[in-house]
This record gives C-alpha cells, structure tokens and sequence, in this order.
C-alpha cells in the first residue's frame, strides 16, 4: 500500500469519524470539547485504517481515498 494512499485512507476515516462525533456532540448540547473531538477521531481513523491495512478488504472507502489521492 502506497504512503499516498495510505494518507488518503486516513482522511477518509477521519471526517467520517469527525463529523459523526460533532453530530453526537451537537444532540449532546456540546458536552464535548471541540479538541477532544478531533483528537478521538484521529486516534479512531489509526485504529481504522491499521485494521485496513491488516485485513486488506477493498471497501468503498478505497474509492473515497482514491478520489482523495488525486487533490493530494
């Protein structure tokens, strides 16, 4: 797996993540802070993408990263 794709992965995951924590945070009445948002989603899209590279699946998220990998 390329670096650049791996990289694509990683944002993939990430606003997936990102902006399904700030909708939860948001019905929470912003119980969360902003920085702890960011930094749950991040560590969720590692997780995320390390059990990608393991299982070697190709998912629709590869077609996101892909289109990712051509603005990068």
């Amino acid at each position: 797996m390329k670096t650049k794709h791996k990289i694509a992965l990683f944002i993939a995951y990430f606003l997936v993540f990102f902006s399904s924590l700030l909708l939860v945070d948001y019905y929470a009445n912003m119980f969360f802070s902003f920085y702890i948002v960011a930094i749950v989603s991040a560590i969720l899209s590692f997780v995320a993408l390390e059990i990608h590279k393991k299982y070697k699946t190709k998912t629709q998220v590869d077609e996101l990263a892909k289109e990712v990998e051509e603005i990068l």
